[in-house]
């Protein structure tokens, strides 16, 4: 599916039904995306406080794809709340299916990892992605992001078993 109306921007507490649809439909779609149960069973309500929770945190941030009123992306910092880590986010991308090989990953990427140097925190970004997913893993290269460790048996599949998964690293605003 191509889009003309796409807009990449800061979520919204506004975005709350919008996001848990999207969650809802990209966990059923890919196999790289684990989501906890209970991210997918929250009320509207306390999405928008989470939402809100997001949106008021210094270091944490939530990026959206959306074509017209339905979210089809979106990039998610996570960082460390205990002082001695406060240096550290964890990030995460997802792109609904229809909308992959667009650049709607890219563009996320770019979103947040901007929003990050400009903020000056977190400054380790780490992620962890499966050793299958080579489409991501070339993207996380292309903005800089190198493996820092392949952790076998990482991940269960049902369909087929054990994975490994890779943890990459990118420092920004480090002198």
């Amino acid at each position: 599916m191509t889009t003309k109306s796409l807009v990449i921007r800061p979520v919204q507490v506004t975005d709350a039904r919008a996001y848990l649809c999207f969650l809802n439909q990209v966990v059923q779609e890919t196999p790289f995306l684990p989501i906890a149960a209970e991210n997918l069973a929250m009320s509207e309500a306390f999405c928008e406080l989470t939402l809100r929770a997001v949106l008021d945190s210094s270091t944490d941030a939530l990026w959206v794809a959306v074509d017209g009123a339905k979210i089809v992306g979106a990039a998610r910092l996570v960082s460390e709340p205990e002082p001695g880590l406060q240096h550290i986010g964890e990030i995460s991308v997802a792109v609904l299916k229809a909308y992959w090989r667009q650049k709607i990953g890219t563009q996320l990427l770019d979103a947040l990892l901007q929003a990050i140097s400009a903020s000056g925190q977190p400054r380790r970004i780490v992620l962890t992605v499966q050793a299958r997913n080579q489409g991501a893993i070339q993207l996380y290269q292309q903005f800089g992001f190198q493996i820092e460790a392949k952790l076998e048996a990482s991940y269960y599949d049902p369909a087929v078993g054990m994975l490994p998964v890779l943890q990459m690293v990118r420092l920004i605003n480090i002198e």
